[in-house]
Formats: C-alpha cells, structure tokens, sequence
C-alpha cells in the first residue's frame, strides 16, 4: 500500500510539474492577458483530465485492494498476485452486482463524510468553547495567586492540559470509527454474497 502510494503521489506530481512547465512555456504567468483564457484552458484540459484519471485509476485501486484482495488474502492465506488474481475472477463474473455494489458505496461515502463533517464541527466548536472557558477561568485563578505559585500552577497547568488536549483529540480522531466499522462490514458481507467461502461472519480459523 505504501508503495502504491508513494507511486501514485510522484505520478500526481509529475503531471502537475508537466502542466506548470507548459503554462509556463505558454507565458501564462509572465503574460496571461496576451496568452487567453482558452489557450491557457485548453494547454491544461489534457493535463487536469490525466490528474483525475490517475486519481480514479488509485481510487479503483483501492476499492479492489481493500473491499476483495484483503478478505481473500486473510481467508485463504494466501500473497497478494494470487488474491488479486482471485479478486479479477470474482469481480469478472460478478461485473453487474460489483458495479452496483460500488455505486452504492460512492453514494453511502458522500453521505457518511457530510455526516461526519457535520458531528466533527459540532464537537470542535463545543470542544474549542469549553477549552477557551476553561482557558479564560484558569488565567484568572493564576492572576489570583501569589507570585511565588506561579511556576508551580504552570507545571501543574501542563502536566494536566497536555494529556487532557491529546485524548480529547483522539476522542475525536474515534468519530469516524462507526462509519470505518460499517464500510468493513459492508464489504464483507458483499463478498460474502458472491462467493461463500471469504464470508469472514463464518470463520472459525481456517476450516471453513
């Protein structure tokens, strides 16, 4: 997955390095106004379509890779040539269910990641309510002490906000845990229709 990735990344970036050297080329920066706005639109149509369709070329990737090589590869015990070999003949006799499958996966993702977005900016804006009512009371109770507490109400102030500010933002990060469970499950469950033997609900370590 790192390698893929890493892979995906330097072609993003090679494409976007091609596009900025041909606008370049083309004096879209030096002197946009002599270029056009269509000359400059069409220099970088071929550049941001090739962009989109790595992207989705990545995104197809991982779609296979995670919701079909993994379940087989943990199922059968077997490398990754030999589940994604697996993984094309599944899907390759399943083309219409697999389709429908991924549809409706783009659609319960856009709802998940507004959902989520929505839970996430209700809890950081409570969460940065609180710390700057707490903040607010915490400058008043130093303000309120001897100068020679000071330093130690500031250790204290530490030794106590840190660990506190790092699980509330774990807390946090755990927002999405629901939606990850569900999306796993999900895939489970759809392979499992496919082909009984990589439903993982009826594992029993390896002798199904």
């Amino acid at each position: 997955s790192l390698a893929i990735g890493f892979f995906f990344l330097v072609l993003l970036a090679f494409i976007l390095f091609l596009g900025f050297r041909a606008l370049f080329t083309l004096g879209a920066f030096s002197n946009p106004s002599s270029v056009g706005i269509l000359k400059i639109f069409f220099t970088c149509l071929p550049f941001v379509l090739t962009f989109f369709l790595i992207i989705f070329i990545s995104a197809l990737l991982q779609f296979i890779v995670e919701d079909f090589v993994l379940i087989i590869m943990f199922k059968e015990s077997k490398t990754i040539m030999p589940s994604i070999r697996a993984a094309c003949s599944l899907i390759n006799a399943n083309k219409l269910a697999t389709f429908k499958y991924l549809c409706m996966k783009i659609a319960l993702s856009l709802c998940a990641s507004m959902i989520y977005a929505l839970a996430y900016l209700l809890v950081f804006f409570a969460l940065f309510f609180a710390i700057i009512v707490i903040a607010i009371i915490g400058y008043f109770l130093y303000r309120l002490l001897p100068q020679y507490l000071h330093l130690a109400y500031r250790v204290i102030a530490l030794l106590i906000g840190i660990p506190v500010l790092v699980f509330l933002g774990y807390c946090v990060s755990c927002l999405y845990l629901p939606f990850a469970v569900f999306f796993r499950t999900l895939s489970v469950k759809f392979i499992g229709k496919l082909d009984s033997r990589y439903n993982l609900f009826l594992y029993d370590g390896g002798n199904q």
